[in-house]
């Protein structure tokens, strides 16, 4: 490998992890609009596995493609038409523009760049960049959580979810949190969830009804999917929403508009890039989240780091779900 070539994963066709390969590929020229970054760390989400095996329905333009949407590094070459930045800065990509990042450098446009905080270390950049962003506009932008709400987050130790209860009790709310099995109980109540239910203790619907009084929850943050949609709709309060932002469990095929009569209930399937759309937004967004770490309000939990050489053991512990928090890549 020269200095004209770099390290990236690259993906032939759709299907398990192994379909990813690291091979050497040659840098392009650098438009005047861009930016090169040499990648230190790369953060791993799950849409990127929902791409990989196709499911949501089709396939990459084209292929060869490489995957990844949340990156960290230093700006090594810089665009004629690019201010404001300078080579070895700090930077975070993550939430627009973001893309091919699964690899040792990329180059994108200027206008996707966030400075990283001197506060902030490259592996909790990439552990919370995306993942913060998402959490944040859930609890801010797409259903406002209020002091005093109830609100239910599935899945509490995923990589949105463990940030989305601390976020969410930072706000005043009360949180219960669900998980799949018992061993998780422990980082959901260190994440901020007041109350734990296991999901494969079972009567999951009887065991919410006790811990809320039969009241129900106001909002329900679920990113798993097929497995919980329809407990989530059964949790909720009179007019409380369910907030559907993953897949971990499989797609949701159809929702059922009778499901939301049964108390004036509300569904909402958010992408991130509607509620960013220009980077003064992913800027001030970024701020925001940043902040709230160097205060010790969010507290990352990054489950391992990997080197880029491993992305198919990385992708198979999200996959399968074993991963408490966030798994990066390290190149």
């Amino acid at each position: 490998m020269n200095s004209q070539t770099f390290r990236r994963i690259q993906i032939q066709r759709t299907g398990p992890a192994q379909v990813m390969e690291l091979n050497n590929v040659e840098f392009e020229p650098l438009n005047p609009d861009e930016v090169r970054v040499r990648l230190t760390r790369i953060g791993i989400n799950f849409s990127e596995i929902n791409f990989r095996w196709g499911r949501y329905g089709f396939a990459p333009a084209q292929f060869p493609y490489t995957p990844g949407i949340e990156g960290v590094g230093r700006i090594e070459a810089i665009g004629s038409e690019v201010d404001g930045l300078t080579i070895g800065d700090r930077v975070v990509m993550a939430a627009g523009g973001a893309n091919q990042m699964y690899s040792e450098a990329v180059q994108v446009k200027a206008t996707t760049i966030v400075p990283l905080p001197d506060t902030i270390s490259d592996e909790v950049a990439a552990a919370i960049a995306l993942k913060g962003l998402m959490a944040r506009s859930l609890l801010l932008d797409v259903r406002r959580v209020a002091p005093g709400d109830t609100v239910l987050v599935h899945g509490a130790t995923g990589g949105v979810s463990i940030i989305l209860a601390q976020w969410a009790k930072h706000l005043g709310a009360t949180v219960i949190g669900t998980v799949g099995h018992r061993s998780k109980v422990a980082a959901a109540s260190a994440a901020g969830c007041e109350t734990v239910l296991v999901r494969e203790d079972g009567h999951f619907i009887e065991a919410l009804n006790r811990v809320t009084d039969n009241k129900g929850v106001a909002v329900v943050y679920d990113p798993l999917g097929a497995e919980t949609i329809q407990e989530s709709f059964l949790a909720l309060q009179r007019r409380g929403t369910v907030v559907s932002y993953g897949n971990t469990s499989g797609i949701v095929k159809a929702v059922d508009p009778l499901w939301l009569t049964r108390s004036s209930l509300y569904f909402t399937r958010p992408m991130l890039h509607d509620f960013i759309t220009n980077n003064d937004q992913r800027r001030a967004s970024a701020a925001e989240l940043f902040g709230l770490v160097e205060a010790g309000i969010i507290k990352p939990a990054i489950a391992e780091v990997m080197p880029l050489a491993r992305v198919v053991q990385a992708h198979e512990l999200v996959e399968t779900r074993r991963a408490i928090g966030a798994v990066v890549l390290a190149t």
